[in-house]
This record gives structure tokens, sequence and C-alpha cells, in this order.
């Protein structure tokens, strides 16, 4: 029997497939992000695919741009070989998968790893003085990305069981 997989179907088909090590539930909850938005954006392209073998090479590929305009390249990366990994398990045996294209297709030194340079002691200075000063929301935010190195998704996704003040640990 033929089973059709439905666009809307990833997330949970892909939180329910067999694996040798449990996924984290962070990890799980990182590619449903990633298939939300996938979700998303064939609905506003094409309303009228259901099943994935309805998604083109055409549709992937404007979804790669979109990705590689607004995400950073890792992480449009990361959602792409998860397109593809998904894809391939869950279409029809037969169907082409509209993403095999793009997997390990990179230029010559570009990781995907945007490489941030620290701020100096002037421009922490500034920013103490602007933003972290006066806004009460903003100024833990902030003091805890500035003094672990933390990018700012992770900083604002912290929660309290992470937070050791004894030992003065964070645990991400």
């Amino acid at each position: 029997r033929v089973e059709y997989a439905r666009i809307e179907e990833l997330p949970v088909r892909w939180r329910n497939l067999g694996r040798e090590v449990k996924a984290s539930e962070a990890h799980l909850a990182n590619c449903d992000a990633h298939f939300k938005r996938f979700i998303s954006f064939m609905r506003t392209r094409k309303a009228a695919a259901v099943h994935l073998y309805e998604i083109t090479p055409e549709d992937a590929a404007a979804f790669v741009n979109e990705g590689l305009a607004t995400l950073a390249p890792a992480t449009a990366k990361y959602a792409v070989r998860l397109l593809n990994k998904s894809l391939s398990r869950f279409l029809p045996v037969g169907a082409a998968n509209p993403f095999a294209a793009f997997v390990g297709k990179r230029g010559e030194g570009e990781s995907g790893v945007i490489h941030r340079t620290p701020f100096t002691p002037a421009e922490l200075d500034a920013l103490w003085k602007t933003a972290a000063r006066d806004d009460p929301f903003m100024h833990p935010l902030i003091v805890t990305a500035a003094c672990t190195g933390m990018r700012r998704g992770d900083v604002c996704r912290l929660d309290w069981r992470s937070i050791d003040l004894a030992g003065g640990m964070l645990a991400v």
C-alpha cells in the first residue's frame, strides 16, 4: 500500500521515527520550528500542495533562497539537510526528492558559520550606558549575553533550572 504523507505531517512523522539514540526534546523542538517554517512557506507559495510529492524543485529552491536571505548560513543549510532527510524517508518510493540537489553544495571557503568579533571594552561601556542601564527587561539579557558569550536566542530561552547561582554555572 502506498502511503502519501502530507506536508503538515512532517513534524509528527519526524518525531515518531525510530532512532537508535533517543533525540532530545530541544533537538526535536528545533526540528519542529524548521518544519513549521517550511509548512508556512508552502501554504503561502502553493496552498493547493497538500502532499510531499507535490513539492517541486522550484519550491525547494525558493525555500532555500528565502532561508539564505533570512537566516544565518549554517541555520539555512541545516534546514535543507533536515528537509532532505525527512523527504527521503517520507516520499513514496520512486518519487524525486526536491531537496536532494541542495545537500553538500558548498562554495570554496564557505562553512556557513558566522564568526563574530567580541565587543571592545568601549563598545561594552556604551552598551551598558544605553540599552542595559535603563531597561529592566533588557538589562539581564544584555549582561548575560556579554558575560557568557551566549547567542541571543540561547539567552532568551534560558530558564531557571539551567542556572546554578550558588555554583556560578549555566547549563545550556
